[in-house]
């Protein structure tokens, strides 16, 4: 992916596309319990159609996204991150 592709990738992540991306691909919980989303579903989400280029290019960006969209979800006070084990 190329560094303009990204850096606008990157500045496309906000709590309005997360909240989108989230009510698309939420796990099915009972009533009642909170919506749960895996951070690996929000960035694959946001990173297909883009060229992904060499495996290093791949990993550097799925990174950054990843940090971008914790990042984002810090700012969200109707969210919270749960590191998985």
């Amino acid at each position: 992916m190329r560094e303009e592709e990204l850096e606008e990738l990157l500045s496309s992540v906000t709590p309005e596309r997360l909240r989108a991306l989230a009510s698309e691909l939420r796990v099915a919980t009972r009533p009642g319990r909170p919506t749960v989303v895996l951070v690996r579903a929000l960035v694959t989400a946001l990173t297909a159609g883009g060229d992904p280029g060499d495996r290093a290019e791949k990993v550097r960006a799925t990174r950054r996204v990843r940090d971008a969209v914790l990042a984002t979800v810090e700012e969200m006070p109707d969210a919270t991150y749960h590191r998985g084990t």
